[in-house]
Order: structure tokens, then C-alpha cells, then sequence
């Protein structure tokens, strides 16, 4: 049996650039998941310059087989075209896959 997939986001910030702080506790789950075998990917309204240093900064980098951003699609989030770039890059279907954001939407 397949290991389902699990994509994370990254919410711009507000001229695209700044750099945005790691949630308490996503590095430990991240490096977790990647030790049980999940791929990951990032899908990001950010900048890739900025998504990219991010990532190199918190040392994660290297546990994303794929990094979606701003420069990568054309129809911005909440379109899903930055969600499956990703799963075309993972060759996965919509079933195999976890989608998990940074922004709480209370409602």
C-alpha cells in the first residue's frame, strides 16, 4: 500500500518578500512525515526567491521533492492549479494526496 502525499503552503506575505516565520512545531511534524516516508511538496503564492530562502533558512529545503510558486502558474490560489502542478510533478492523484495550509479561516 501507497503512503499517502502530503502538500504545504505558505500564505504570501504582504509585498511578497518578507520573510514569514515557521509555525511552532511544523519543522519537528515535517522531518516526521519525511522519516515515515511521506513526499512532500510546497505550493506558495510567495515569491520563489523568498519561498526558496525560507526553506534553506529552516534547513527543510531538502525534504520537498517539489516547490510551487508565484512564478510557476498563472491562475493564483484559491485556484487549484498550484495544487496540481504539484501532484503532476509527484505523479499522484487527488486521493493520494493531503493538502495542509498555514491560514486559519475561522468561520
Amino acid at each position: 500500500m501507497q503512503r499517502p502525499r502530503l502538500s504545504v503552503t505558505s500564505s504570501p506575505s504582504a509585498n511578497g518578500e518578507e520573510t514569514a516565520p515557521l509555525i511552532q512545531g511544523v519543522d519537528e511534524a515535517i522531518v516526521q512525515l519525511h522519516h515515515k516516508g511521506y513526499r512532500m511538496g510546497v505550493v506558495s503564492s510567495g515569491s520563489e526567491r523568498r519561498v526558496g530562502r525560507e526553506l534553506e533558512r529552516s534547513g527543510l529545503k531538502a525534504l520537498f521533492e517539489v516547490i510551487i510558486c508565484n512564478e510557476h502558474i498563472v491562475r493564483k490560489k484559491p485556484h487549484p492549479e498550484g495544487l496540481e502542478k504539484a501532484m503532476q510533478v509527484l505523479e499522484v492523484t487527488n486521493a493520494e494526496s493531503c493538502y495542509v495550509g498555514d491560514a486559519f479561516r475561522g468561520h
